[in-house]
């Protein structure tokens, strides 16, 4: 674990007595129920929102007619780097005499 930071806190008694009831059913310290409920809160919050996140891009993925990962690798492989071509140049007016300017 490394180093511990002491903090004192306030819990209401009926909370209090349960966190001491779990600590001694469990044969841990009162310190140990209290650090195991905050990560269990800590990892509650990341999955809601993971779900959320999920459900944004599922939507987007939606619009645009992906239902599939077949259909969604075939999607990102058309925005591959490999397949993206940017000109350094910008853009030109039409030819002169028939030729490009090169840039």
């Amino acid at each position: 674990m490394g180093t511990a930071v002491k903090k004192t806190i306030s819990l209401p008694p009926d909370l209090a007595m349960e966190a001491e009831e779990r600590a001694r059913a469990e044969g841990k310290t009162l310190s140990a129920v209290i650090q195991d409920a905050l990560r269990a809160g800590r990892t509650a919050r990341l999955k809601k929102d993971l779900r959320s996140i999920q459900g944004y891009w599922s939507r987007k993925a939606k619009e645009k007619g992906i239902l599939t990962d077949r259909q969604l690798k075939r999607y990102l492989r058309k925005w591959e780097p490999s397949s993206i071509r940017i000109s350094m140049c910008p853009p030109s007016p039409s030819p002169v005499g028939g030729r490009r300017r090169p840039c």
